[in-house]
């Protein structure tokens, strides 16, 4: 028979891994539960218990991920009675079970635990000595490793673009640069502070400049303008604040990026393009070299045609001084009309390590586009489409898309047939599902497995409804795709063991 603090470490557990199906063995017929919410026990069936308590936990994962959450069972003294402790941005709250022959027969949520606590086992700790403001967000201080930081995001499932930074130092800004951070900063409605900012892009526009496109309208003006790097640095941020608005450019980040300046001009993190004609300034933008990597963060132009130029000739000059590409921050249209590429966080973390740690010097080789990969497993390959839906991007599945493919759907009588109409039905899929609901990053998307074939599925929870994909796949190709109801299917959220 279980005792009570081993039927309170399977609901830490469970809390843990956000899979309430694990706590199925340890529960009793009926269950009465009790939150702050309600005045007096709910009794339900233990199914229908866990179907509610997976939607909690779903509900959850959509506005905090598990990372940011620390797990603790306590025990209160001087009663010696155990409870779990569980702390998501500034909330706390406390769960006690009472066991009824060895199986959970009452759950109890409280947000007072009544007496002083002792920590008697640590489920989940806030890793890093990480903080996390009131929002959820990261709190990213001195004391952080912003290496180990973007890690955690991409490994987590994070919800949001940015992480809040605790003060405007310039030396950390310039770490939080050279891990690939965007340096922004923001008004906090609520506390009134203009806040500073790291930004990680979800999706992430880069240009290879092999993939560069310069219309006919732009290639017949490009001999009339001259292109300088390095110049009126200040003048050319003034103008990107009065063409775009303040913003995220405010003045504390005015003046944190000028001490920026100020501390190493030699080999400035911060620089500058200027376009000019006939000697006048008609267009520039401002941004961050880390290695060889060349940032845009803002720009301005006051001639018609002269932002495309500046941009062609800027990415013509970065390619002769051995940049390995360009980082053009959040997707827009224009960025794709001049050959930028999407990439999703991951990808675009691993492209920045392998080029920020290097030097650009004149003569250096450019980098071209890679290769997507080849002989990705089954897994590997619904990972791809798991990433397709989380940053809303398609194309990383077009090389693995197989011409004839064939897609079905339980909730949509239209067939469609053939690889590309597949994609742009994705990518307008995608698209309306991101206008309608702009929270729709913080959906789920999970990979599950069959619990009678062990076979991977893809699990997307949005706006509380599930819908499953089943792929079927061969060499390497997804060949088919069957979107159907969840409930329908025995899911694991682990492989089954052999």
């Amino acid at each position: 028979m279980r005792t009570e603090i081993e039927l309170l470490e399977a609901y830490a557990q469970a809390y843990k891994t956000r899979d309430a199906d694990t706590l199925r063995a340890y529960l009793d017929d009926f269950v009465s539960y009790i939150t702050p919410a309600t005045e007096f026990p709910v009794t339900m069936s233990n199914a229908a218990f866990l179907q509610m308590l997976q939607e909690r936990f779903d509900a959850q994962t959509k506005v905090i991920p598990i990372e940011c959450v620390e797990i603790k069972i306590m025990t209160v003294e001087p009663s010696a009675k155990n409870i779990i402790s569980v702390v998501f941005g500034a909330e706390r709250i406390f769960v006690s079970v009472k066991a009824n022959h060895g199986k959970i027969g009452r759950i109890t949520v409280s947000r007072k635990a009544g007496a002083d606590l002792k920590v008697r086992t640590v489920i989940l700790q806030w890793p890093q000595k990480l903080l996390y403001e009131y929002s959820g967000r990261i709190l990213i201080t001195k004391e952080n490793d912003p290496h180990k930081v973007i890690d955690l995001i991409i490994s987590s499932n994070y919800p949001y673009e940015d992480c809040v930074v605790s003060e405007y130092d310039p030396n950390l800004i310039v770490r939080l640069i050279r891990e690939g951070f965007f340096f922004m900063s923001g008004l906090d409605s609520p506390l009134g502070l203009c806040m500073a900012m790291a930004a990680h892009h979800l999706s992430q526009s880069v240009l290879f400049f092999d993939c560069l496109h310069v219309t006919r309208t732009v290639k017949r003006l490009l001999g009339r303008y001259e292109l300088r790097f390095g110049v009126e640095f200040d003048r050319i941020v003034d103008k990107c604040v009065r063409q775009h608005g303040g913003g995220w450019i405010t003045p504390s980040l005015i003046k944190t990026v000028r001490e920026i300046r100020a501390a190493d001009r030699e080999n400035p993190v911060f620089t500058s393009f200027g376009l000019y004609r006939d000697g006048e300034l008609v267009a520039g933008e401002f941004g961050t070299v880390t290695g060889r990597i060349y940032s845009s963060y803002s720009g301005y132009y006051d001639v018609d045609n002269a932002g495309s130029i500046q941009m062609v000739l800027t990415a013509r000059y970065l390619m002769e001084k051995g940049f390995a590409f360009w980082d053009l921050g959040m997707p827009l249209p224009y960025k794709k009309l001049l050959g930028a590429k999407t990439l999703n966080l991951e990808a675009f973390t691993r492209l920045w390590r392998a080029h920020s740690v290097q030097a650009a010097r004149a003569g250096m080789a450019w980098t071209p586009s890679p290769e997507p990969k080849q002989g990705l497993s089954d897994l590997e390959l619904l990972t791809v489409l798991k990433d397709a839906y989380r940053y809303y991007y398609v194309d990383d599945l077009r090389e693995y898309i197989a011409d004839d493919f064939y897609y079905t759907s339980l909730y949509n009588p239209e067939k469609i047939k053939g690889k590309e109409a597949y994609l742009y039905y994705m990518e307008t899929r995608l698209k309306f599902l991101q206008n309608r609901w702009p929270l729709f990053r913080r959906h789920t998307t999970r990979i599950v497995y069959d619990r009678r074939g062990g076979a991977p599925y893809l699990l997307v929870i949005q706006n509380r409804k599930g819908v499953l994909i089943i792929p079927t796949i061969k060499k390497g190709m997804f060949k088919k795709m069957y979107v159907c109801d969840p409930e329908d299917y025995e899911l694991s959220g682990r492989p089954l063991q052999a």
